[in-house]
């Protein structure tokens, strides 16, 4: 037996790639144009919104209509007025919620799960002389609990750690105590207040990195206390770090999520209150969102209606380029015909290869470079690619007295490559016309079998090898045309 095919519907993914490429240019052109096409309708279509948006009357209230009396003249600038704000808020809800869903997704405090938070504290002893009233005492104290809410410092651990220094500004909370008893110390220094820090987040080597830039902030900020505001000195206690659950992380996390149904129920009230008005004004609601420009159709793209269609440009090439490599797919894989000679032998892989005839159609450069690269072609020219053909066909019928070359090709390409190579033998095609021209194959020393690029029928080939082999006659190989 020479036949080993392998399923139909079997994919040679190097051959198809070689296909895909071959296409390459009609797959570009497929892109454009479904590209062109989309960015046209929907540069037609935000043109046509604005202009009906500029041609809305009723919505201009700058002059008065025709027949129109002063009442329902002002009756329609305050429905108009109303309606104006009215979006103007819708639009700055959806953009709280744009903002909230950002902060949902990348905020650390998000991130934390209440039932094992990181902790981390540290104790500022803060001394003061003990000539200073309590006054001031409260108001160093409330400049470090200030200086350190902030986070103005943290910019140079935010970039280190690739979080947002706002998000890192929420994990710390700062509160404050003055002593109740006064420590007298040898330098006249006493114990005035203690300063508690606390940061949190998902594990604690945020924690400890985040207070340790506090603490050593607060160090370089106390000099600055001291020569501007009062005299007194800054100590702490050693830091300390631990894992808790926190229920006011957790609330804060639900408040987080929560806020998106407080944010849709206003815009959802809101629009109510615009399908009044509209049914005031007797118009529809839609050409009031277009008006007024704050609709998702609207503001951009009616402001410039070309950039906003860029979007759909790119869309299309793309969707366009997925159709053309669908579309070249799926006709590969239900084909009964084979694209390159690699095809052909993937799926008659026990038919020796002969040797393969170079294109005698007029092709590109890049096919060109392409057939090359697949082995439909080679860097002779025709004269000599014919020639190397002949000589290996020769060699391998020395010592064969008949030699028949057949399949399924073009005959008349069939008997153009016989003389071409100068081989003497018969040439038998259109085989299954003649059914019976299978029974003279057993008279053969060697049949040559010549199959044909986007032409042969790989349902024919398979049942030509297969009554040749049960002819026993010895199939020594296969030409692609």
């Amino acid at each position: 037996m020479y036949l080993n095919t392998q399923n139909s519907l079997a994919i040679d993914f190097v051959d198809l790639l070689l296909v895909y490429l071959k296409k390459i240019f009609v797959i570009l052109i497929c892109g454009i144009v479904i590209s062109g096409m989309l960015f046209g309708y929907k540069t037609y279509s935000n043109v046509k919104a604005s202009k009906a948006s500029e041609n809305t009357d009723l919505l201009d209230v700058s002059v008065k209509l025709p027949n129109e009396s002063e009442v329902d003249y002002a009756n329609r600038i305050q429905n108009v007025n109303r309606a104006k704000d009215i979006i103007s808020s819708i639009d700055v809800l959806n953009k709280q919620i744009e903002n909230q869903r950002y902060y949902v997704s990348n905020s650390v405090i998000m991130q934390i799960e209440p039932e094992h938070e990181a902790v981390t504290t540290a104790n500022l002893i803060v001394t003061v002389d003990a000539s200073t009233t309590t006054n001031v005492d409260l108001v160093i104290l409330s400049l470090y609990k200030q200086f350190i809410s902030s986070g103005e410092y943290l910019q140079e651990v935010s970039e280190e750690l690739d979080i947002d220094q706002g998000y890192l500004i929420e994990l710390i909370s700062v509160s404050y105590d003055l002593s109740d008893v006064a420590v007298n110390s040898p330098d006249s220094f006493e114990t005035d207040g203690i300063i508690t820090i606390r940061v949190i987040g998902p594990t604690t080597d945020l924690t400890e990195t985040v207070m340790d830039s506090i603490l050593k902030n607060v160090e370089i900020k106390s000099v600055e206390f001291n020569e501007k505001k009062l005299a007194h000195k800054v100590s702490y206690a050693a830091k300390q770090s631990s894992y808790m659950v926190d229920n006011g992380t957790r609330d804060k996390q639900v408040n987080a999520t929560n806020r998106f149904e407080v944010l849709q129920q206003q815009i959802k009230n809101y629009d109510k209150a615009i399908d009044e008005i509209a049914t005031n004004l007797g118009i529809s609601k839609t050409k009031i969102y277009e008006y007024f420009s704050f609709s998702d159709l609207s503001s951009s793209e009616a402001a410039n209606p070309i950039k906003s269609s860029i979007k759909y440009a790119v869309l299309g090439f793309a969707v366009g380029v997925f159709v053309a490599l669908l579309f070249i797919t799926f006709r590969y894989i239900f084909s009964n015909k084979f694209a390159t000679q690699a095809g052909f032998f993937s799926r008659f892989n026990s038919v020796n290869r002969i040797g393969v005839v170079k294109p005698i159609i007029k092709r590109s450069n890049h096919v060109m470079r392409i057939d090359k690269l697949s082995g439909d072609d080679n860097c002779f020219s025709t004269e000599k690619s014919n020639m190397l053909l002949a000589s290996n066909v020769k060699n391998l019928i020395v010592g064969k007295q008949n030699v028949l070359f057949t399949g399924t090709a073009d005959p008349e390409r069939i008997d153009s490559l016989v003389k071409q190579l100068g081989i003497d033998a018969d040439v038998k095609t259109k085989l299954f016309d003649n059914p019976s021209v299978f029974e003279t194959f057993s008279k053969y020393d060697a049949i040559v079998i010549v199959e044909q690029r986007n032409y042969s029928d790989c349902r024919l080939i398979s049942e030509e090898l297969n009554l040749i082999a049960n002819s026993k006659s010895l199939i020594i190989g296969a030409i692609i045309l």
